[in-house]
């Protein structure tokens, strides 16, 4: 796109049915779709990646009865989202990791997990957290695809 494209926040190249000013159009958030099907109407929350805060940050969050946690870092400029229970219905006690990427997250049982949700060490090594239905992107695309979407804010 160009570089007058990433620096302004306002230009966008192609139309947009549904703006939405809530914050920049090219804020970067990652989102999560916590329906099945991802439509106009699907239930969507977004989280700011700029809201992150330096270093390596959790959020826990529940949408539709389903519980997550957000790993992200607004000075590294990266978010991941993962369903909070393993595949056998445990629930860690996470604690984020810093200044050791790939690594970004550590557990009560010695588990080292990498920012796909891979195990990289302890006695989980192998394991996959479950990923949840997610990607970044900028806000203006959020919106205009899932215009009933909310925005996290801690309250």
């Amino acid at each position: 796109y160009g570089q007058d494209y990433l620096v302004n926040h306002d230009r966008i190249l192609f139309p947009v049915k549904n703006r939405n000013d809530r914050l920049s159009n090219k804020d970067r958030v990652h989102g999560i779709i916590a329906d099945d099907v991802a439509n106009e109407s699907a239930t969507v929350r977004v989280y700011p990646i700029n809201k992150f805060g330096p270093g390596v940050n959790i959020v826990s969050d529940h949408i539709n009865g389903r519980e997550f946690i957000i790993v992200g870092s607004s000075d590294l400029n990266f978010a991941s989202a993962f369903e909070a229970a393993l595949k056998d219905g445990k629930r860690p006690d996470f604690e984020p990791v810093q200044n050791d990427l790939p690594v970004i997250l550590t557990d009560e049982e010695g588990n080292r997990w990498d920012i796909f949700g891979y195990a990289v060490e302890g006695p989980r090594e192998g394991e996959q957290l479950l990923p949840a239905k997610s990607y970044t992107g900028y806000w203006f695309a959020w919106a205009d695809f899932f215009p009933e979407l909310e925005i996290y804010s801690v309250e």
